[in-house]
């Protein structure tokens, strides 16, 4: 044991030092005379305490902050922790790269957290700004929040930007999304793009090379489910667009699900046994079966993920 602590012999220790310094304003004017070894007298064990103490402080801090996570800042090597708010670093865009999961960009005035980092999932929170993402893990592993639903990756690359009301606009690049809220849910493929608001959560997908008079029509719909503006979206539909069209099977009216399945079924061929009555129904069933006929990928993809990360 340092002589120090005892008799103020030998060299102190730095912790020592520095707490002797925080702790000068406090002496006594009078000088008193250190006392004998053999007397141990308390206020050196006093010490001793408060130096335990501080490290223990430390560890707790460090604790409560999160533990480390794969992610990191590319331009610093610095590891992101566990329940952090990850800062831009004012140049313009920052990225965070994990070597297992893939590449988040992010613009500056981003509002960005890492929520969660095992091995079920990497999960993020956007609550404003932008991000471009590149994942390379397995599908349903790395999931983005937002004020008006969750973006479950399944394989891809996107961009995502979340406005001061908390709505949000998703961009497919490559392979899939799914945005959810509840037991809303809309599967967003390559060329594709999906707006989602706070209030109302994910809305209907739609390519982005689809006629102007089809978007606009569409985005009329949003605002004003009438037949006349129903009408126009399914007038202009072209075969591509079944993605869209049978998204709206279930965001219509029951009263307006009858248009629109007529006119998917004139642009997608359908396979014999598919029954219109139980379509208009919303059997899921057969609505599975015209997810399909789409020929993106069979809708039991999409029931292995969810179960993954849910």
């Amino acid at each position: 044991m340092n002589d120090y602590l005892w008799d103020l012999t030998g060299s102190p220790d730095p912790e020592v030092v520095e707490l002797e310094r925080a702790l000068a304003p406090l002496r006594l004017r009078d000088e008193i005379a250190p006392p004998a070894r053999s007397t141990r007298t308390p206020w050196r064990w006093a010490i001793a305490a408060c130096l335990v103490a501080a490290i223990a402080g430390s560890a707790l801090l460090v604790s409560r902050r999160g533990t480390p996570s794969s992610w990191e800042i590319a331009d610093s090597g610095r590891r992101i922790l566990t329940g952090e708010r990850v800062r831009p670093n004012g140049r313009g865009t920052t990225t965070l790269e994990s070597s297992e999961f893939g590449r988040v960009k992010f613009e500056d005035g981003a509002d960005l957290r890492l929520v969660e980092a095992s091995s079920r999932r990497q999960r993020l929170e956007l609550r404003r700004g932008k991000v471009q993402v590149l994942i390379w893990a397995p599908p349903g592993k790395f999931v983005i929040d937002t004020p008006g639903a969750r973006a479950v990756d399944l394989g891809c690359q996107y961009e995502l930007s979340v406005d001061a009301a908390g709505d949000g606009f998703l961009r497919v690049q490559t392979g899939w999304v799914a945005f959810q809220t509840g037991a809303h849910e809309s599967f967003i493929p390559a060329g594709a793009v999906c707006r989602t608001t706070k209030a109302g959560g994910p809305g209907i997908p739609y390519f982005e090379d689809a006629p102007a008079g089809f978007r606009t029509a569409l985005e009329r719909f949003s605002q004003q489910k009438t037949d006349d503006v129903l009408r126009a979206v399914l007038a202009q539909a072209r075969s591509e667009d079944g993605v869209t069209l049978w998204h709206l099977l279930t965001r219509v009216s029951p009263a307006q699900t009858g248009l629109v399945f007529d006119r998917f079924s004139s642009l997608v061929p359908l396979p014999s046994g598919i029954s219109r009555d139980k379509a208009l129904s919303r059997d899921a069933a057969t609505l599975d079966l015209c997810w399909n006929a789409l020929h993106f990928s069979d809708a039991d993809w999409w029931r292995v993920w969810k179960r993954d990360w849910r």
